[in-house]
């Protein structure tokens, strides 16, 4: 038994895995900025691809993935035709309109991008934390 303060160390079993070179510096590059040891980025990096695959809906990590990709695709579906809708009766409503929408359209297309990156960069700081 061990010592009270001590911890027991547990036997491991022994796994030997062979890299692609990229796949390699990619590990070595992960366990330099983490200032993890290679095997101890190796151990975190398959926790944590077992804990996603336990965390994927329906068992399958790729049905879950396809079913999300489908549901993304009808909700841009969705707000594409609500947009067009929209655009549609404006253009309709405002004298000249068809002109101003075409004046208007990189502008709009660059603000959406703009939105788009802050939205990426929000996830991507949350995810971080």
């Amino acid at each position: 038994m061990a010592e009270e303060g001590r911890s027991r160390r547990v036997q491991g079993r022994d796994v030997h895995v062979r890299f692609s070179d990229q796949s390699y510096a990619d590990l070595e590059r992960f366990a330099s900025e983490g200032g993890l040891a290679l095997n101890a980025s190796v151990r975190l990096l398959v926790q944590r691809g077992l804990a996603t695959e336990a965390e994927a809906p329906g068992g399958d990590a790729g049905e879950a993935i396809a079913s999300r990709l489908q549901a993304l695709s009808e909700s841009a579906l969705a707000s594409l035709v609500a947009i067009e809708q929209n655009q549609r009766l404006l253009v309709s409503i405002i004298p000249d309109g068809a002109e101003l929408a075409e004046r208007l359209w990189e502008e709009a297309a660059g603000a959406a991008r703009s939105r788009l990156l802050r939205l990426e960069q929000a996830m991507a700081e949350e995810a971080a934390c």
